[in-house]
């Protein structure tokens, strides 16, 4: 009776360390999902403005010439 007591008994502990185990697994890998989203937060909002910030067409080309007309010379009637 001794050995099925004991033996149920490491049972039983192996079975609470590995879920422990399988707990803290768990909150490592959320701790380490929850830190990547915020570094990925950032580095897409960096992209966004540097694509803002390139594409953006400089000061001097958005000020347009002047439309020249160029007309013909009149005929006079005389």
């Amino acid at each position: 009776m001794k050995t099925s007591l004991t033996r149920l008994i490491i049972t039983i502990a192996i079975i609470i360390v590995g879920a422990w185990l399988v707990m803290l697994a768990f909150k490592v890998a959320a701790w380490l999902i929850n830190g990547l989203v915020g570094v990925a937060a950032v580095i897409i909002i960096a992209a966004v403005i540097y694509r803002f910030v390139v594409q953006k067409p400089s000061s001097s080309s958005t000020k347009k010439a002047p439309l020249k007309i160029e007309r013909e010379p009149s005929k006079e009637k005389k």
